[in-house]
């Protein structure tokens, strides 16, 4: 038996009676890790690289190693074959063309959930009502179970003000929409780098590598969970009235927007720093 095995068996061993939601990293180990990552960039081959980028980047608050999945689902309109019993999903965004629902879903402990689907069960003028359905099945590393999965319906005409509701239950989770959202899937200045979170978190989160090494964290949240420092100051950008905290190194506004609140987060480069008027020069173009 290699070393790397009888580590891996020592550390299960380890951990079998920790819960689940403790064996995610703590936020300053992953800004660490994050940080040693990007200086060990500019030392290795070019297939190392590529290694490390398929390898993807972790980001704390319960958040997981890798990203969520993204399980594509084509148009339904009607019940169609079910691949499993139904799940229920904790939350959802709405795509820019308002058509595109992403729902995330999951299991808890040593589980996982394989072959998710999704599909729209039922809809009118006021709600559309989206099921998941999936098979739990034993997780292959218990230390990185439980992670959410991002399952995509396509509607068949856009979501409106209707309401989304999961099936199981007939009840609805916070919804979330990219429209509230800068775009920076279209500035080619930022590339994705995290996605994944544990699947009973009901907070959405993305992270953005952009110029010299900083870094960049959107997320939403429902407004009656959210906890900030003391604001700095305030700030209008696009259509947003957005409050400011934190210093030098690291800056984040956040803006309401219903019962949702947003943020964006923007960390200087390892060893740099970012006036508050370079933040809002950053947040302008970002809304340009």
């Amino acid at each position: 038996m290699s070393t790397e095995r009888k580590l891996a068996e020592l550390l299960d061993a380890a951990t079998t009676d920790v819960p689940a939601d403790r064996l995610a990293p703590p936020l300053a180990a992953i800004h660490g890790r994050v940080r040693r990552r990007r200086r060990m960039l500019g030392a290795v081959t070019a297939a190392a690289v590529a290694a490390v980028l398929a390898g993807g980047y972790s980001f704390g608050h319960r958040m997981l190693a890798e990203p969520a999945p993204q399980v594509p689902v084509g148009p339904a309109t009607s019940p169609t074959a079910a691949s499993g019993p139904a799940v229920s999903w904790v939350s959802a965004m709405v795509d820019r063309n308002d058509t595109t629902i992403t729902v995330y879903a999951g299991a808890s402990g040593c589980q996982e959930l394989a072959q998710p689907r999704a599909r729209v069960t039922a809809q009118d003028a006021a709600q559309v009502t989206i099921e998941v359905t999936g098979q739990i099945v034993p997780a292959g590393d218990c230390a990185t179970s439980g992670q959410a999965v991002g399952v995509v319906a396509t509607l068949p005409e856009p979501l409106g003000e209707r309401e989304l509701v999961d099936a199981v239950g007939l009840r609805s989770h916070p919804t979330y929409f990219e429209r509230h959202l800068p775009d920076l899937q279209s500035d080619d200045r930022w590339s994705t780098f995290i996605g994944g979170w544990q699947s009973d978190d009901v907070d959405w989160y993305q992270g953005y590598n952009g110029p010299n090494g900083s870094t960049l964290v959107l997320r939403a949240q429902p407004s009656e969970s959210v906890q900030q420092r003391a604001p700095v100051g305030t700030v209008d950008f696009g259509p947003y009235q957005g409050t400011i905290t934190g210093s030098s190194v690291m800056w984040t506004v956040w803006w309401q927007v219903g019962d949702t609140t947003y943020s964006l987060r923007l960390e200087a480069v390892e060893g740099g720093s970012l006036t508050l008027t370079q933040f809002k020069q950053e947040l302008s173009r970002l809304w340009t």
